[in-house]
């Protein structure tokens, strides 16, 4: 991320957005202050829970292996000019 924040950051946004997004749908309650997987215990879904949280990355994970494969071919298009 440090390397290329402009393009990793929002993409980050998203797949969290996402996540959110399809937690809010379910109607999964974490009645923690805070997340991570230590407030399992407390998930009312706690499968559905993780499983938002997997979607929403596998979604980042794409979007990030998509942005990667375009930069790379951009770069081989600039070294053959």
């Amino acid at each position: 991320m440090a390397n290329d924040p402009l393009r990793v950051i929002p993409i980050m946004m998203l797949s969290s957005a996402i996540a959110s997004v399809l937690t809010f749908i379910s109607q999964i309650q974490v009645p923690a202050p805070h997340g991570g997987f230590l407030v399992i215990p407390l998930v009312n879904k706690p499968f559905l829970w993780v499983g938002c949280i997997f979607t929403g990355a596998l979604v980042g994970a794409i979007l990030l292996g998509l942005v990667h494969i375009h930069q790379n071919r951009q770069l081989a298009t600039e070294v053959h000019k």
